[in-house]
């Protein structure tokens, strides 16, 4: 089975090769708290950023309950079980982070060694109107970005499909010719996509009565929608 690490690999590798703060991702993966790392968690050096200290502890530990970056020292620690009331380490620079409960109404799912949390929406909503609402959850439109989040959006999204084809707005803008995720990230050849090449269709939806394969549609037409938040 693939590790977490590989997901954040290929979905992340784009936005890890952009100039941007890397700290302020983590509200859709954990919770940040206002604590230096125990002493007794494995600990790593030269870790640059916050996410590759993530994606380091993925790695390296078969599981994660707790993790820290120093941005100063460029310290990285990973705690694979809850700390106990052992001692903590010094500093003053540390990010630590814990993991987040998804949030009212979503489901969760696993998915590779993080947990999915997804809520589909039936009401019908502009794409930026269902952009604002998932993320003031602390999430975003459902990014399909691997085959196996693409299996499991449409297991969700079938449920609600049974007797009516229903069009999902998920995660993709086309820019200066090229569909990307919001992050700026190039969107992968996962779920097939038939364009109508229209100026104004530059937004992504599924369809469920064609496999839930997605099509290209205009900012303005309202949609369902589905959000995601991934925590750790």
């Amino acid at each position: 089975m693939y590790r977490a690490f590989y997901f954040l690999r290929f979905s992340y590798l784009g936005f890890l090769c952009k100039t941007v703060r890397p700290e302020a991702t983590f509200g859709h993966f954990g919770v940040r708290i206002d604590a230096n790392p125990p002493s007794s968690c494995s600990e790593f050096q030269n870790v640059r950023n916050t996410l590759y200290c993530f994606s380091t502890c993925l790695m390296n530990l078969p599981s994660l309950n707790m993790f820290s970056h120093d941005d100063v020292d460029l310290r990285c620690v990973c705690c694979d079980e809850s700390p106990g009331n052992g001692s903590s380490m010094s500093g003053t620079q540390w990010k630590t982070y814990v993991p987040a409960f998804c949030p009212s109404g979503y489901t969760k799912l696993q998915y590779y060694d993080l947990n999915l949390c997804l809520k589909y929406v039936p009401t019908l909503t502009r794409y930026p109107d269902a952009v604002v609402n998932c993320e003031k959850d602390g999430g975003d439109l459902i990014r399909i970005d691997t085959t196996a989040k693409y299996d499991i959006f449409k297991n969700v999204a079938g449920i609600y499909a049974v007797n009516e084809t229903i069009h999902i707005w998920v995660q993709g803008v086309k820019e200066n010719g090229q569909w990307e995720f919001h992050d700026g990230s190039p969107i992968p050849d996962v779920c097939s996509l038939s364009q109508s090449n229209k100026t104004e269709e530059i937004h992504m939806r599924s369809i469920s009565d064609r496999d839930f394969k997605c099509v290209d549609a205009a900012a303005a037409v309202h949609y369902c929608y589905m959000c995601e938040k991934i925590n750790f």
